[in-house]
C-alpha cells in the first residue's frame, strides 16, 4: 500500500463521496498494488480525525495496514498521538493499536473520551 497526499482539486477525478478537509488538516490517499485508491486518513496536527476504507476493498486488512504506517509517520513528530472514536466498537479496535481512553472529551457533544497513544 501507499500513501499520497493530495489537494482537494485532486480529489474530484475520484469516484467516491468527496471529503472535503477542513484548514489545516492533512488528507492522505492510500492505494492498492494496482494504484487504486482504497481509503483515506485524515490527520489534523497530532489527531487522527477520520479513517475509511472504501467498501470495495473490505476485509484485505488495509485499515490496520493505514492505521500501522499513519502511527509510524506521526511518531515522526509527535511523542503521542490523538484521536475520538465516534462509536463503541471502533473503541475496540483503536486499542489493539496501543491506544487508551483519557478522561478528556473534544467537547460537550463527545459521546466517548479522547484516546491517546503514547511512544
Amino acid at each position: 500500500m501507499t500513501l499520497k497526499e493530495v489537494c482537494y482539486n485532486e480529489l474530484q477525478d475520484f469516484d467516491f463521496t468527496l471529503y472535503v478537509p477542513d484548514e489545516g488538516q492533512r488528507l492522505l490517499l492510500a492505494f492498492n498494488e494496482t494504484d487504486v485508491p482504497i481509503g483515506y486518513i485524515s490527520l489534523l496536527g497530532r489527531s487522527i480525525e477520520g479513517i475509511e476504507i472504501f467498501k470495495d476493498h473490505y476485509g484485505n486488512n488495509y485499515g490496520k495496514q493505514l492505521m500501522s504506517i499513519t502511527i509510524e509517520l506521526l511518531f515522526y513528530k509527535y511523542n503521542y498521538i490523538t484521536l475520538v472514536p465516534i462509536e463503541q466498537w471502533l473503541v475496540t479496535y483503536y486499542e489493539q493499536f496501543g491506544f487508551v481512553q483519557t478522561t478528556k472529551y473534544e467537547n460537550h457533544l463527545s459521546e466517548f473520551p479522547i484516546m491517546e497513544l503514547r511512544r
